[in-house]
């Protein structure tokens, strides 16, 4: 009777540790530290968004060979095109030469991930007990689809700057409080500013309304810069489907001039959910 009770209490308290692991934990760690993609078959990078994300980096960095490797680890070496920005190849190779652990995960159509988000975790892989730092950073590839914008601002608001934004907080930055641009997107901005692209204006996001009692969008504004040209806001729309990912708020007119209303970095654009930081 004794030994059934204490075997009992084992189990229970296995199964209250198991149940304090974070779900990213119960996923395969890559042995070494760098940017490395999942392999995990529910979050394996699917070969359309490899492709997306490799050819908008190397478009951002000018590093044409930048690769994953035959482990799933991610290759920035050789020489960078003076078409790319070094601040971006500065931002990479920062992070791959860290000594934290990303884990790139596709998250495609998520209900809880808007574009990019990103998660530490401390990880002990061997008896020695050294922490290792883990970074699962989670794209939905999806989300890009339904962007609707000129060529420019695409160009500026890709899966390259939405993975540099995450590996940002990585390195120590963060996103600044609603109506503000924040850390993270001042640095890109400087990386934009070397691509000749279009900046962002605010980190937030507004809603706006179609005025016809359709679903809401959210926009995201972006300005030209350049000494002595006017900074005009750029209107980029994100299309968000399903009553799931509209506002808790009403949406503003689309009829507010640009660079009004209340822009709220806390605004996802799937019904306000973002974890923190990211």
């Amino acid at each position: 009777m004794t030994l059934r009770r204490i075997q009992l209490g084992a189990l229970i308290l296995i199964a209250l540790a198991a149940a304090t692991i974070p779900a990213a934990a119960q996923h395969a760690v890559p042995p070494h530290a760098g940017v490395w993609h999942s392999d995990s078959p529910s979050r394996a990078l699917a070969p359309d968004a490899t492709h997306q994300l490799l050819a908008s980096l190397r478009r951002i960095t000018g590093l044409t060979g930048i690769v994953f490797d035959g482990h799933g680890r991610l290759d920035a070496h050789g020489p960078a095109s003076p078409r790319g920005s070094a601040l971006a190849v500065d931002i990479l190779r920062r992070a791959i030469a860290s000594a934290d652990i990303f884990v790139l995960e596709n998250h495609s159509a998520s209900n809880t991930v808007t574009f990019g988000q990103i998660e530490p975790m401390d990880y002990i892989p061997g008896p020695d007990g050294a922490r290792v730092r883990v970074w699962w950073i989670r794209l939905d590839f999806e989300d890009f689809r339904t962007i609707h914008a000129p060529r420019r601002v695409r160009a500026a608001f890709d899966p390259g700057f939405v993975l540099l934004h995450e590996l940002l907080h990585a390195l120590g930055h963060r996103d600044g409080p609603p109506g503000t641009l924040g850390e993270c997107e001042g640095i890109l901005n400087e990386v934009r500013a070397e691509l000749d692209l279009p900046l962002r204006a605010t980190y937030g996001a507004t809603w706006v309304s179609d005025g016809r009692g359709g679903p809401a969008q959210a926009r995201l504004l972006f300005h030209d810069a350049g000494a002595g040209r006017e900074r005009r806001p750029i209107e980029s729309l994100f299309f968000v489907p399903g009553p799931g990912r509209q506002p808790t708020e009403p949406a503003v007119s689309p009829r507010l001039p640009d660079g009004t209303g209340d822009v709220n970095a806390a605004v996802a654009l799937r019904a306000g959910v973002r974890r923190q930081p990211s």
